[in-house]
């Protein structure tokens, strides 16, 4: 995923940490716990985060106190903003993006959550309307140009994320259908 254009075609699910900005380690706050050993608010780098932005601990975060960093996982939405939404940037070069690549981080998360559950919607017997209804949802959360954040967030303030909750909700009579 290397070009603005997806060509509408379904991204990479599955988190390339390799090719991503390390935004998981800087958008979310959270408290110490018993999944996380210290607390970091939000926008703020996890101590842990080299320099290239990748995890000094990664090999042993349950161990470190991490349990909740070993079982996330952005479904590819980090590389995603990291190649397509902000090619060439990063949070550490622009500071004062770092709000904004992190709403549209938060945004592309769900974009891909939704993506994961139509493609797997397709697995249930579902009649011709419920078919057509999770093609159009399919169309609708994989732009031909690609995201970026003006059409994250044009999307979201038009209520894109809820309609289609509403369209996996029909969904339910065809799962109870499944043999």
């Amino acid at each position: 995923m290397s070009s603005a254009n997806t060509g509408g075609a379904i991204p990479a699910l599955t988190a390339d940490c390799q090719a991503c900005m390390g935004i998981c380690c800087v958008a979310p706050s959270f408290e110490k716990s018993a999944e996380f050993a210290l607390s970091k608010p939000a926008l703020t780098p996890c101590p842990h985060l080299d320099n290239r932005d990748r995890c000094k601990i990664y090999r042993n975060l349950e161990w470190h106190g991490f349990s909740a960093c070993e079982k996330f996982d952005c479904k590819g939405a980090g590389q995603y903003l990291t190649q397509v939404v902000y090619p060439g940037k990063s949070w550490r070069d622009n500071p004062d993006q770092k709000a904004a690549m992190a709403e549209s981080y938060r945004r592309l998360r769900r974009v891909h959550d939704l993506l994961e559950i139509f493609t797997l919607a397709k697995s249930l017997p579902l009649d011709a309307d419920q078919e057509a209804a999770r093609q159009a949802a399919l169309s609708s959360l994989i732009p031909k140009e690609g995201w970026s954040e003006e059409s994250l967030k044009r999307s979201e303030a038009d209520g894109l994320f809820g309609r289609l909750q509403t369209v996996l909700a029909t969904f339910r009579s065809a799962y109870a259908r499944k043999p």
